[in-house]
């Protein structure tokens, strides 16, 4: 029997991967999830992004957001102020600044 996790599975252990620091398995679980049929809600995104902005990955963070806009999901300002964190941690504020204004 192949029983499919639900999508709150799915998001509460991203969410816990994100927290431990594993953030290559909680962005597996995200792209699982897209893999199973499930459209990520905005508490989906906003975890996930918070975790990629959490590894300093700003290219993934804000390619996260760019997405989650193309499917019409509202980011929010916590969102937003995560991955402004991660550029800024990076040394690449101007570039964040760019990803927050398209």
């Amino acid at each position: 029997m192949n029983i499919k996790p639900t999508l709150v599975a799915y998001n509460v252990l991203m969410h816990g991967y994100g927290k431990q620091g594993l953030h290559k398995e909680a962005l597996e679980i995200f792209e699982g999830m897209r893999q199973d049929g499930y459209k990520p809600t905005d508490v989906t995104y906003n975890s996930i992004i918070s975790t990629m902005a959490r590894a300093e990955d700003f290219k993934k963070a804000a390619q996260l957001l760019r997405r989650m806009k193309r499917e019409g999901g509202l980011p929010t300002v916590r969102m937003y102020v995560d991955v402004i964190r991660c550029f800024t941690k990076c040394n690449m504020t101007r570039e964040g600044h760019k990803v927050i204004l398209q």
